[in-house]
Protein backbone atom coordinates (compact mmCIF):
# COMPACT_ATOMS: atom_id res chain seq x y z
CA UNK A 1 0.00 0.00 0.00
CA UNK A 2 3.06 2.59 0.74
CA UNK A 3 4.74 1.96 -2.68
CA UNK A 4 1.18 3.08 -3.92
CA UNK A 5 0.55 5.74 -1.88
CA UNK A 6 3.57 7.00 -2.01
CA UNK A 7 3.54 7.51 -6.07
CA UNK A 8 0.22 9.37 -5.86
CA UNK A 9 1.18 12.07 -3.45
CA UNK A 10 3.82 12.70 -5.90
CA UNK A 11 1.73 13.24 -8.51
CA UNK A 12 -0.92 15.45 -6.04
CA UNK A 13 2.37 16.87 -5.30
CA UNK A 14 3.12 17.44 -9.00
CA UNK A 15 -0.13 18.67 -10.04
CA UNK A 16 -2.27 20.16 -6.93
CA UNK A 17 -1.79 23.17 -5.37
CA UNK A 18 0.05 22.95 -2.02
CA UNK A 19 -3.53 23.84 -0.02
CA UNK A 20 -5.57 21.23 -1.82
CA UNK A 21 -6.96 19.01 0.70
CA UNK A 22 -6.06 15.78 -1.48
CA UNK A 23 -2.17 16.83 -1.65
CA UNK A 24 -2.49 17.51 2.36
CA UNK A 25 -4.21 13.99 2.57
CA UNK A 26 -2.06 11.72 0.97
CA UNK A 27 1.20 13.28 2.54
CA UNK A 28 -0.51 12.64 6.14
CA UNK A 29 -1.41 9.21 5.00
CA UNK A 30 2.47 8.33 3.91
CA UNK A 31 4.08 9.58 6.61
CA UNK A 32 1.31 7.83 8.86
CA UNK A 33 2.20 4.08 7.05
CA UNK A 34 6.09 4.98 7.07
CA UNK A 35 5.28 5.54 11.08
CA UNK A 36 3.20 1.94 11.50
CA UNK A 37 5.76 0.16 9.32
CA UNK A 38 8.86 1.65 11.79
CA UNK A 39 6.77 -0.26 14.53
CA UNK A 40 6.81 -3.68 15.87
CA UNK A 41 3.87 -5.55 13.78
CA UNK A 42 0.66 -7.49 15.71
CA UNK A 43 2.27 -10.32 17.70
CA UNK A 44 5.94 -8.95 18.31
CA UNK A 45 7.22 -8.55 21.76
CA UNK A 46 7.93 -4.89 22.64
CA UNK A 47 9.14 -3.28 25.57
CA UNK A 48 7.50 -0.75 27.23
CA UNK A 49 6.71 2.60 25.53
CA UNK A 50 9.73 4.91 26.40
CA UNK A 51 9.02 8.40 26.97
CA UNK A 52 8.75 11.05 23.98
CA UNK A 53 12.71 12.12 23.14
CA UNK A 54 12.75 15.89 22.20
CA UNK A 55 15.82 15.50 20.36
CA UNK A 56 15.33 13.07 17.65
CA UNK A 57 13.37 12.73 14.56
CA UNK A 58 10.63 10.29 14.66
CA UNK A 59 9.75 6.98 12.91
CA UNK A 60 8.77 8.17 9.80
CA UNK A 61 10.32 11.18 9.25
CA UNK A 62 11.01 12.52 5.68
CA UNK A 63 14.87 12.89 5.27
CA UNK A 64 17.51 13.70 2.74
CA UNK A 65 20.97 12.35 2.74
CA UNK A 66 23.92 14.74 3.29
CA UNK A 67 27.71 15.31 3.84
CA UNK A 68 28.48 11.54 3.33
CA UNK A 69 32.12 10.71 2.19
CA UNK A 70 32.71 7.26 2.71
CA UNK A 71 29.19 6.48 0.24
CA UNK A 72 28.86 10.13 -0.98
CA UNK A 73 27.16 8.58 -4.19
CA UNK A 74 24.35 8.39 -1.86
CA UNK A 75 24.09 12.21 -1.05
CA UNK A 76 20.69 13.98 -2.08
CA UNK A 77 19.28 10.56 -1.88
CA UNK A 78 15.59 10.85 -0.05
CA UNK A 79 13.91 8.39 2.59
CA UNK A 80 12.43 8.06 6.00
CA UNK A 81 13.51 7.52 9.67
CA UNK A 82 12.91 3.97 10.38
CA UNK A 83 14.13 4.16 13.72
CA UNK A 84 16.93 5.93 16.54
CA UNK A 85 19.87 3.48 17.85
CA UNK A 86 20.09 5.51 21.30
CA UNK A 87 23.80 3.80 22.25
CA UNK A 88 25.28 4.44 19.04
CA UNK A 89 23.68 7.84 18.45
CA UNK A 90 22.97 6.72 15.04
CA UNK A 91 19.67 6.83 12.83
CA UNK A 92 18.54 3.79 10.33
CA UNK A 93 17.36 5.30 7.78
CA UNK A 94 14.95 3.49 4.71
CA UNK A 95 15.85 5.20 1.57
CA UNK A 96 12.94 5.72 -1.11
CA UNK A 97 15.29 4.04 -4.17
CA UNK A 98 14.03 0.25 -4.94
CA UNK A 99 15.43 -2.15 -3.17
CA UNK A 100 17.43 -0.38 -1.24
CA UNK A 101 18.31 -1.62 2.27
CA UNK A 102 18.02 0.70 5.46
CA UNK A 103 21.12 1.80 6.60
CA UNK A 104 22.69 3.63 9.64
CA UNK A 105 24.06 7.15 9.70
CA UNK A 106 24.94 10.14 11.83
CA UNK A 107 22.35 13.12 12.14
CA UNK A 108 24.90 15.13 10.94
CA UNK A 109 24.42 12.97 7.48
CA UNK A 110 20.81 13.77 7.22
CA UNK A 111 18.64 16.85 7.28
CA UNK A 112 14.79 17.09 7.79
CA UNK A 113 12.27 17.51 5.09
CA UNK A 114 10.52 20.21 5.75
CA UNK A 115 7.31 20.83 3.69
CA UNK A 116 5.42 24.24 4.14
CA UNK A 117 8.33 25.97 5.22
CA UNK A 118 7.32 29.87 4.87
CA UNK A 119 10.12 31.99 3.90
CA UNK A 120 9.15 35.42 6.11
CA UNK A 121 9.50 38.84 5.22
CA UNK A 122 9.03 38.06 1.28
CA UNK A 123 6.85 39.61 -1.34
CA UNK A 124 4.79 37.95 -2.85
CA UNK A 125 4.64 35.25 0.58
CA UNK A 126 6.42 31.85 -0.35
CA UNK A 127 5.86 28.97 0.94
CA UNK A 128 8.46 25.91 -0.13
CA UNK A 129 10.05 22.64 0.97
CA UNK A 130 13.48 22.44 2.49
CA UNK A 131 16.11 20.43 0.08
CA UNK A 132 19.42 21.74 1.32
CA UNK A 133 21.68 23.63 3.44
CA UNK A 134 24.63 25.38 3.79
CA UNK A 135 27.26 27.47 6.30
CA UNK A 136 28.51 30.33 4.53
CA UNK A 137 31.70 31.81 4.94
CA UNK A 138 30.33 34.01 7.88
CA UNK A 139 29.14 30.47 9.65
CA UNK A 140 25.42 31.54 8.92
CA UNK A 141 23.31 28.63 7.71
CA UNK A 142 21.19 28.88 4.72
CA UNK A 143 18.43 26.80 3.44
CA UNK A 144 17.84 25.68 -0.43
CA UNK A 145 13.80 25.85 -0.62
CA UNK A 146 12.06 24.34 -3.57
CA UNK A 147 9.19 26.86 -4.42
CA UNK A 148 6.05 25.31 -3.62
CA UNK A 149 4.24 24.36 -6.97
CA UNK A 150 7.04 24.93 -9.29
CA UNK A 151 10.82 23.86 -9.94
CA UNK A 152 12.52 26.68 -8.85
CA UNK A 153 15.00 26.98 -5.94
CA UNK A 154 15.36 30.01 -3.39
CA UNK A 155 18.25 30.16 -0.86
CA UNK A 156 17.06 31.88 2.53
CA UNK A 157 19.00 32.20 5.85
CA UNK A 158 17.97 30.37 9.00
CA UNK A 159 16.55 33.46 10.49
CA UNK A 160 14.12 34.29 7.70
CA UNK A 161 12.16 31.11 8.42
CA UNK A 162 9.14 29.73 10.42
CA UNK A 163 9.97 26.17 10.70
CA UNK A 164 6.42 23.97 11.32
CA UNK A 165 5.94 22.12 14.88
CA UNK A 166 7.70 18.96 15.13
CA UNK A 167 11.17 20.11 13.17
CA UNK A 168 14.41 18.84 15.21
CA UNK A 169 16.72 21.86 15.72
CA UNK A 170 19.82 22.73 17.33
CA UNK A 171 19.88 25.21 19.65
CA UNK A 172 22.07 28.56 19.05
CA UNK A 173 22.86 31.97 20.32
CA UNK A 174 20.26 31.93 23.22
CA UNK A 175 21.61 34.56 25.70
CA UNK A 176 18.64 34.19 28.93
CA UNK A 177 19.66 30.51 29.29
CA UNK A 178 23.19 30.00 26.96
CA UNK A 179 23.79 26.55 28.80
CA UNK A 180 21.24 25.35 26.25
CA UNK A 181 23.13 26.22 23.36
CA UNK A 182 24.37 23.23 21.04
CA UNK A 183 21.16 21.41 22.71
CA UNK A 184 18.30 19.20 20.28
CA UNK A 185 15.39 20.18 20.57
CA UNK A 186 11.86 20.28 18.77
CA UNK A 187 9.81 22.96 17.79
CA UNK A 188 6.55 23.00 19.63
CA UNK A 189 4.77 26.12 18.45
CA UNK A 190 5.59 29.54 16.59
CA UNK A 191 5.32 32.70 18.64
CA UNK A 192 3.91 35.09 16.97
CA UNK A 193 4.17 37.98 18.87
CA UNK A 194 7.57 37.31 19.73
CA UNK A 195 8.44 37.60 15.81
Amino acid sequence: ALPLLERAAAIFERTLDPNHPDRRGATDAVQQLRQRAAMPQTGETTKAAAPRRYDTLLPGTRIVLRRLEVRSELNHQTGFVKKFIDGKHRYIVQLDTKKAEPIAVSHQNILQLLEDVDVLHRDPPVVGTIRDSQIDDDSNIRFALRVAGTENLIWAMERELRLPPGTVVTLVGLTTNPTLNGSRATIDAWDAAAG
